[in-house]
């Protein structure tokens, strides 16, 4: 859909909403139906994308130095941050590492079994993301525009009638930040550029946009400072030490002024062309790392020596991987032990490593993973079903055992006492989330309840009516005190994993 050119924004020529039409998907146009992408010689399929490099072309990027990155946000800033991955290896590593991470949480569905075919229609969806790639495909796309484009990251929610904000969702699709302008219109707060060129209008119920560390500033439009933003000067110090060390090895340019005395340019000529000739003879490679300049005097042979590219001297570079592995994990989110293993004696404890996993989780993948899970709560999921992360990794499984077990001694005990029904108490361990919610009395006897923030009001599909039971019927499902006992028990020892 190609917009008219009745207003600006942004930079991109754009028309009034009342003339838009939003009944297709932003990334339709993005696939090429029949004949040959433009571009594209016979034979060849797929779409040709061409960029601009800000600096250094394409060709030999890992021996470029980073330029200073520019003070106020701008697509050219983006697309030096959006490369920093290239530049300097042990960023790339790090980043890697986080967008892993983020990729490979598990996640879940919460629901009532009534619901069940809703949570299959959204696990499905979340299943066939990007057109079929699936959702791990997906993530790995948007976590990298995340983590390196202070535009942040954007998807688009697909619906089977895009003009209607309750249409049925039939798919969630990546948008490439470098493609989206923000409007600052919270009604279309989102304008996409198609690999055709075309610009698309997106309306609030048709796409979602993250950004790490959002500017206060009204005018910025939801624009933030992403990870590669906040380490950017420590990735540039890193690629510049890289490059160092490869032209120390390669000799590209000399690191050093020699003037020797007492020999003639000729001699020193043919002894370096026999040298050389030697070295290639024998598979070797000489480092031309210095510049030999002779001078003919009737003094004995000597040498002086300038050097012109040397590290300082108290230079560390133990230190400078030291100081680069804590500011890439705090910009990430994570333990500063994920970057740079301990090596050699154990120098920290599982507790140090506890508390830098709880430290990671207040930013970085921490804070993205809080909010992915509130737009697909809020944004994708059908009110009657909750999706939420899921627990990946022993130590927090253990956690979590050992929690859901203190709440369920305390339940069992008060049960005991006659402090609490056991009804009030299984629906009280439901909402701490150690019982599944399959577990939850319909009736409520306990006068008060704890509505979590990932809960979601109770409703039930239209065509699968709840069946209303009796009082009968409800105080026949009511355990005893020792088959709540041994229904908690059961369900705690099934999540430690039968230990």
């Amino acid at each position: 859909m190609a917009l008219a050119t009745t207003g600006t924004g942004n930079g991109v020529d754009i028309k009034k909403k009342d003339q838009l039409d939003l009944g297709e998907s932003a990334t339709e146009g993005d696939v090429w139906k029949g004949g040959m992408a433009p571009g594209l010689s016979a034979g060849l399929g797929g779409v040709a994308s061409f960029f601009l490099y800000p600096y250094g072309g394409a060709g030999g990027l890992s021996n470029s130095l980073l330029p200073e990155l520019p003070a106020y946000w701008s697509r050219s800033r983006d697309a030096v941050l959006g490369m920093t991955f290239r530049l300097e290896p042990y960023w790339n590593g790090a980043l890697k590492k986080a967008i892993a991470k983020g990729v490979t949480q598990q996640w879940d569905l919460k629901f009532k079994e009534r619901n069940r075919p809703a949570a299959e229609k959204l696990r499905d969806v979340l299943r066939n993301s990007n057109g079929g790639r699936g959702f791990r495909y997906l993530l790995i796309q948007h976590l990298r525009d995340f983590y390196t484009r202070d535009n942040g990251a954007f998807i688009e929610i697909d619906r089977e009638d895009n003009s209607k904000p309750g249409s049925r969702i039939v798919g969630i699709y990546h948008l490439d930040s470098m493609r989206c302008w923000r409007t600052g219109d919270p009604d279309m707060p989102v304008i996409y550029q198609d690999l055709h060129g075309m610009y698309h209008y997106l309306a609030w119920w048709q796409v979602w946009d993250v950004a790490d560390s959002v500017n206060p500033e009204n005018n910025y439009f939801g624009v933030g400072d992403c990870a590669a933003a906040g380490a950017y000067e420590r990735i540039r110090r890193m690629a510049a030490i890289r490059l160092y060390e490869y032209q120390k090895m390669t000799g590209d340019g000399p690191q050093e002024l020699n003037f020797v005395s007492g020999i003639t340019p000729r001699q020193l000529e043919d002894l370096l062309a026999t040298n050389a000739s030697s070295q290639a003879a024998r598979g070797l490679t000489v480092y031309k790392g210095a510049a030999v300049i002779p001078m003919m005097t009737k003094d004995a042979i000597s040498n002086v020596r300038i050097p012109l590219a040397e590290m300082p001297a108290n230079y560390d570079a133990n230190h400078e991987f030291e100081q680069a592995a804590i500011e890439y994990s705090l910009e990430l989110g994570l333990s500063k032990i994920d970057i740079r293993p301990l090596q050699g004696r154990m120098s920290g404890t599982a507790t140090q490593s506890d508390v830098m996993d709880g430290q990671s989780e207040a930013s970085g993948i921490g804070l993205w993973s809080a909010l992915f899970e509130d737009f697909i709560n809020n944004m994708v999921a059908p009110n009657s079903v909750s999706w939420f992360w899921a627990f990946n990794n022993s130590r927090a499984r253990k956690a979590k055992a050992d929690s859901d077990k203190v709440y369920a001694d305390i339940a069992t005990e008060w049960v005991d006492k006659g402090v609490m029904e056991p009804t009030t108490a299984i629906n009280y361990l439901v909402d701490q989330d150690v019982l599944d919610p399959s577990y939850l009395v319909d009736t409520d006897v306990s006068g008060s309840n704890v509505l979590a923030e990932d809960d979601k009001p109770d409703v039930v599909d239209s065509d699968t009516p709840g069946v209303a039971q009796t009082p009968t019927a409800q105080a026949a499902q009511v355990p005893t005190v020792n088959q709540f006992a041994q229904q908690v028990k059961d369900a705690v020892t099934a999540k430690m994993g039968g230990q």
